[in-house]
């Protein structure tokens, strides 16, 4: 609401009261709350009677899942992690440093000149030095994986959302929520489910990248000009056509 909203620079005419009346009401209030704090002990600070909290109603849900569906959260946790994380991460790991750093040097070298490519050898030669090669492509392995999981869950969800009304008010709250929370929240329940290891750390980074990749998904297509869009109905495009090319 702060982004959209556009400054008036119109002259306002009436006395400072009229022109800042939320702003003195306001102020009035806080002073008058802050004097009667300290006679009223609940105004200064909130009873702990009063409190309401829903944490044993979801840590006793996380166990009776865990509980329940053990057998099938353990298969797709030991699934994953032999057919598809434990190769991945052999695979990187048993890559020569040498040929590694050179990849990735010609790589910059081919996108952007000698500038980004002497960055690379450089970044990469620093940790090859400091001794921390094999957990540099622990977290590379994670990496990969985690982008291609969120690619694969956040293309379709933001396509629809952008798509559909419906699916956009159902989708909006949940990655607002996921969006807003602290990162290490999304590892809590995960390690619950999971126990620790790497595949509860590759579920809480695709968790923490969900909400970017649908809401820039979503934005994309509904950010798309009704020109745009006529002209290729007019063309004689399918839903398709006009999805892949517009």
């Amino acid at each position: 609401a702060a982004a959209l909203r556009r400054p008036s620079h119109a002259e306002v005419e009436g006395s400072v009261w009229a022109r800042h009346r939320a702003w003195w009401i306001c102020l009035g209030a806080t002073v008058a709350l802050v004097v009667v704090a300290p006679f009223v002990p609940a105004l200064g600070e909130y009873p702990q009677a009063w409190t309401i909290s829903t944490g044993d109603f979801w840590n006793d849900a996380i166990l009776w899942v865990s509980d329940t569906y053990y057998t099938q959260i353990k298969a797709v946790r030991d699934t994953t992690i032999l057919s598809v994380m434990r190769p991945t991460k052999d695979f990187l790991l048993g890559v020569p440093w040498a040929v590694a750093i050179a990849a990735v040097t010609f790589l910059g070298w081919a996108l952007s000149g000698w500038r980004l490519a002497a960055v690379c050898a450089g970044l990469l030669g620093f940790v090859v030095v400091t001794g921390y090669w094999d957990a540099a492509m622990t977290s590379l392995y994670l990496v990969v994986l985690a982008t291609i999981l969120t690619l694969i869950i956040a293309l379709p969800v933001g396509i629809l959302a952008g798509l559909s009304d419906w699916a956009d008010r159902a989708v909006t709250p949940v990655i607002d929520t996921l969006q807003t929370m602290p990162n290490f929240v999304y590892l809590i329940p995960v390690v619950m489910l999971f126990s620790v290891g790497e595949f509860s750390g590759l579920i809480a980074i695709v968790a923490y990248a969900l909400p970017p990749g649908i809401r820039y998904t979503k934005e994309g297509i509904r950010g798309v000009t009704k020109s745009n869009i006529d002209a290729a109905e007019m063309s004689g495009c399918s839903r398709w056509q006009k999805l892949r090319h517009v």
